[in-house]
This record gives C-alpha cells, sequence and structure tokens, in this order.
C-alpha cells in the first residue's frame, strides 16, 4: 500500500471514528432552554429559500437585531431532512417554570426533531473538528493531531455544545473554513487560485461573523497572517507582496460583509446603517442582560481574572488540574515560537499552522472581554488552548525522551 493510499484511508477513519462519536447518543445530550428558541426559529429557513423576505418572522424586532443566520438555516435543512414541516413545532420556552412544566407544554421540541435539530449542528461541527485534524496531521504530525481529535470526543465540554441544537458548531466550521482557506491562499501559485482562496476565506469569515458578530475578528486575523506571509525570508518584492495583502484583506472584508447582509434581510434596505444598529442593539442586549442575571455578569479585569482562566484550563477542559495544565499550556506556547520563527524563515510546509494560530488565536481573544460568564462563550479559547496544551505535552515529551537517551548513551559509554 503506497504512503499517499494508506494516509488517505487513516483520514477516512478518523472522520468514521469522529462521526460515530459524535452523533452517538444525540437525544442523550441534556437539554439547553435555548434550544427550543434555535429550533422554532429555524422556520425562517424556508421563507429564505424562497426569496420571501416580506414573511412577518422578519419584522420580530428580535430577528431585526439578534438574528443569528447560519444557524437557523442549518437546522432548517436538517429539519426538511427529518420530514418536518416549520409549522409541525413552533413554542417559546418559559425560563419562570420548571423543564418538566415546559414539557407537558409542548414547550420543548420532540425528541424527533429535536435530534434532527442537533444533527444538523452536529454535522458542522464534525466538519469544523476534522478540518483542525487535518490541519495538524499535516504540519506536525500525528500527536498534536490525535491529541485534538481525542480532546475533541471526550471532552465533556465540548461533546455538549458542539451537539445542542445551538449556535456554536455553525460559528466553529466558519472560523475553521477561515483558516483552511487561509492556509491555501498564501500557498497559491496563480493569481487565479490566490483569489479564489482569499474569496473562500471571507465567505467563511461572513459566515461566522453571521453566526456571532466576534465571528467577524477572523478578518483581523486574516490581516496579520498576511502581512506577516508577505514579510517572510525569500518574499521578493515586500512593497507589492504589502499591497497584495492588503488588497486580499480588503476584498475578504467586502465579501464578508455582503454575505452577512444577504444573510439578514433586516439589512437588505440599508446595510452600513442598519448594521451599526444591530451592533448597538446587541450590545444593549448584553448589558441588559448583566442586570437580569447579576451572577453572571463579568465587569472589570478582577471579574474575569477569576473566571476565565478557570473557564479555559478546568472548568471547560478535560484535564484535572489548572496548573499542571495551564504549565503544559505555556510551554506549548514556547514551542510555537519555534514554529513561528521556522514559518517566518519559509522553513517546512508550516503555512496551515500558521494559519491556524493566528487566525484562530485571533477569534479566540473576543471571549476573554465578554461581559457575561456563560460557558458556550468561551468555545472557542477553549478550543485552541487546547490545541498549544497538546504542543506543551509532545515538546515536554521529546525534552524527556531526550534527556533520558543522553543519560542512556553516557551510561553505556561509561
Amino acid at each position: 500500500m503506497n504512503k499517499k493510499l494508506a494516509g488517505f484511508l487513516e483520514l477516512i477513519m478518523v472522520l468514521a471514528l469522529l462521526a460515530g462519536g459524535y452523533f452517538t447518543s444525540l437525544e442523550k445530550i441534556p437539554f439547553k432552554n435555548d434550544e427550543t428558541h434555535w429550533v422554532s426559529y429555524s422556520a425562517l429557513y424556508e421563507p429564505f429559500l424562497a426569496g420571501n423576505f416580506d414573511d412577518p418572522l422578519w419584522k420580530h424586532p428580535h430577528f431585526q437585531y439578534f438574528l443569528s443566520p447560519p444557524t437557523y438555516y442549518t437546522i432548517g435543512i436538517a429539519r426538511n431532512i427529518g420530514g418536518f414541516a416549520p409549522d409541525d413545532y413552533f413554542a417559546y420556552y418559559d425560563n419562570s417554570i420548571s423543564e418538566q412544566e415546559n414539557r407537558e407544554k409542548g414547550q420543548i421540541p420532540p425528541d424527533n426533531l429535536l435530534w434532527w435539530a442537533r444533527a444538523g449542528i452536529t454535522t458542522t461541527s464534525v466538519v469544523a473538528v476534522f478540518i483542525l485534524f487535518v490541519l495538524l496531521w499535516q504540519a506536525t504530525g500525528r500527536f498534536v493531531a490525535y491529541f485534538w481529535l481525542v480532546s475533541a470526543i471526550i471532552s465533556p465540554y465540548l461533546s455538549v455544545i458542539l451537539r445542542r441544537a445551538m449556535n456554536e458548531g455553525p460559528l466553529l466550521l466558519g472560523i475553521c473554513l477561515a483558516i483552511l482557506a487561509a492556509a491555501q491562499a498564501i500557498k497559491a501559485q496563480t493569481i487565479q487560485k490566490w483569489l479564489f482562496w482569499v474569496t473562500l476565506a471571507g465567505l467563511a469569515i461572513g459566515w461566522a461573523a453571521s453566526t456571532k458578530i466576534n465571528g467577524a475578528v477572523a478578518l483581523v486575523g486574516l490581516l496579520i497572517l498576511l502581512l506577516l506571509d508577505a514579510i517572510r525570508k525569500g518574499r521578493p518584492n515586500l512593497r507589492t507582496n504589502l499591497i497584495k495583502a492588503m488588497l486580499a484583506v480588503a476584498w475578504a472584508g467586502l465579501v464578508s460583509f455582503l454575505l452577512f447582509v444577504w444573510f439578514n434581510p433586516f439589512l437588505h434596505s440599508n446595510p452600513v446603517g442598519n448594521s451599526f444598529t444591530l451592533l448597538q442593539k446587541r450590545n444593549d442586549l448584553m448589558i441588559a442582560q448583566q442586570k437580569i442575571i447579576p451572577n453572571s455578569a463579568l465587569y472589570g479585569i478582577r471579574d474575569r481574572f477569576d473566571v476565565i482562566p478557570e473557564s479555559i484550563f478546568l472548568r471547560n477542559n478535560f484535564l484535572s488540574d489548572l496548573l499542571p495544565t495551564f504549565i503544559f499550556f505555556l510551554i506549548g506556547c514556547i514551542y510555537l515560537v519555534g514554529f513561528s520563527k521556522k514559518w517566518l524563515i519559509n522553513s517546512g510546509n508550516l503555512d496551515g499552522l500558521a494559519s491556524l494560530i493566528i487566525i484562530g488565536g485571533t477569534a479566540s481573544l473576543p471571549a476573554l472581554f465578554t461581559p457575561l460568564n456563560w460557558n458556550w462563550y468561551f468555545m472557542l479559547p477553549v478550543i485552541f488552548s487546547m490545541i498549544v496544551i497538546g504542543f506543551g505535552i509532545q515538546f515536554s515529551a521529546e525534552l524527556l525522551f531526550s534527556a533520558v537517551k543522553q543519560k542512556f548513551s553516557e551510561t553505556t559509554n561509561e
């Protein structure tokens, strides 16, 4: 069996393992009250597909300001595949009564409908997790790639939030597609391929931003990646490369904004003005939520220092001790500095890893400034810190092996 075929079969096996792990027992995931909302308003998928932007659902103030179209449409597609019409279920979850009372009143989706809704979101998550696996597998070998794969499957945190009928799977997919497209763009040898991948990166960022506004921060990561790529050793015509990088980001930004507007009919009449209104309304909502749910509010640096390290490195991580986890994270950061130096001098096939570190890291930053301590808000920093921790464990193992080997060699020579 040749090497390429063996590699291809390995990837197929990994994808099958991942899909099996994620699609098994979807119905047993603990129900979250927000799932009622996401399943109900997947009814927007049909009027969007038909181009019916006058449907009364679009006029609701909630959807004018707080719409997350990719999630609704993803669930709508899965609901259709499962044989459910938009009129089959529509309800509001009542937070003033118990889950059981909501269930008795029909305000929790039926089990079979909820399964299909979760299956739609799980599909986006499987693709996203697999993209990260492939990028790591190609750039660094198997250890970190399989560490990430196992983490994604066995983590009690990720295996829940990435499979619920909520927003996190589509957001992660957008970020991962942007990472993949950006990596291919800096490898492109022709202007046609370069333009294709930059456009795809823009579409991916538009998808991510449409899911959650902070997904748009990936555009900043793209800018940093392309500027660094322009100044790498061996790159001729620095001025031309810098101009090309700026044009690429401008084009990707335009493409992402057009997709953002197209997804949300409220923006069609005044794309720029209504987008600013949308941003302001979402900010107002989070401020209101701080007051309504004071136990979840985060106001200053002290609040965040008390909550965020534990949320990223312990509570939402499958490792069991904060200090060793954080130490491995720091070691991983040191290890990645070496990779960054190699990439900047054009040594090795590290474009995918550079894209993952820069865009993934940049997209994770908004969570550090969240005004609300809700565990799903920390998904991106949890994921990318897990990957860095994997590098830390690998580097530590390499150092230990080298020390043991040297000691053994010295003993033998004696």
